[in-house]
């Protein structure tokens, strides 16, 4: 029975590991779940210091320190279904303009307001169309259309024209 138990265990840990490889160091609880962790499983791999919470129900598998595409993957899943990076931090991730802020910009549609979340600079529109959202190295973003878009109406001139420059 406990042989049972250590494999299962030991065979999520590997699920978990690979998939994580794959999100840049990050996993969600749901994600931790289907890789066959019970919860007391998760609550234990936090307590070890093996998951880091980064926001709720997001987590870094095994890393300290996240490069800013794990950031940026955990800021868009924390913030549901739909959500992508967009504003300075999708100009950033697409190329198109560099930037220092630590905040990450994440588009979600729906109305009213969200919860706040640490880290994050919560942009509610009322809708996000499927076709102004891409997958660029396994992060959900806004288009470069989309993204200029959302530069010319949040920020100074400069930085859409900017961005389009460098589109």
């Amino acid at each position: 029975m406990a042989d049972k138990v250590v494999a299962r265990a030991v065979a999520a840990d590997i699920a978990a590991a690979e998939l994580a490889a794959t999100q840049w160091g990050v996993v969600t609880a749901r994600d931790l779940l289907a890789c066959g962790m019970s919860r007391d499983m998760i609550a234990a791999r936090l307590a070890a210091a093996r998951l880091r919470r980064l926001h709720r129900g997001v987590y870094a598998w095994g890393h300290a320190q996240l490069r800013r595409e794990g950031r940026l993957l955990a800021s868009v899943l924390a913030c549901g279904a739909g959500a992508a990076a967009s504003h300075h931090s999708a100009a950033d991730h697409l190329g198109l303009l560099s930037t220092a802020r630590q905040r990450i910009d994440v588009t979600v549609a729906g109305c009213g307001t969200r919860t706040k979340r640490r880290g994050i600079e919560l942009h509610v529109v009322r809708r996000l169309d499927r076709s102004d959202v891409i997958e660029e190295r396994g992060v959900p973003v806004t288009t470069v259309a989309r993204t200029i878009v959302d530069l010319a109406a949040d920020r100074p001139p400069r930085h859409a024209e900017r961005a389009l420059e460098q589109a």
